[in-house]
């Protein structure tokens, strides 16, 4: 078990890794249009959503790997993603 819980906390350590490098070698040296970017992503409805629901995904994983998860905390996870999932169907309808 604790093996699985390293490899869950490397695995978060090397996507946050991974991001930053793509980041800045997309980006390089102009700032303008990264922060042009990550203001359109903060106001995208879209982007929170996804965001919620990775990171219900990886406390999820790592509460059930130190025996922490229990119905209540399942119950509560389940609401928030059906939440934000029924969501983004909801948006996809109207357009």
């Amino acid at each position: 078990m604790e093996l699985a819980l390293y490899l869950l906390t490397g695995i978060i350590a090397l996507m946050f890794l991974c991001m930053t490098v793509i980041i800045l070698v997309v980006y390089g040296k102009d700032g303008q249009a990264m922060r042009q970017t990550i203001q359109k992503l903060t106001q995208d409805e879209f982007a929170l959503r996804l965001c919620t629901v990775v990171s219900i995904l990886f406390l999820t994983a790592f509460l059930t790997l130190t025996n922490n998860m229990n119905e209540v905390v399942a119950t509560i996870f389940s609401g928030v993603a059906g939440y934000v999932l029924g969501g983004i169907r909801k948006k996809k309808e109207e357009e």
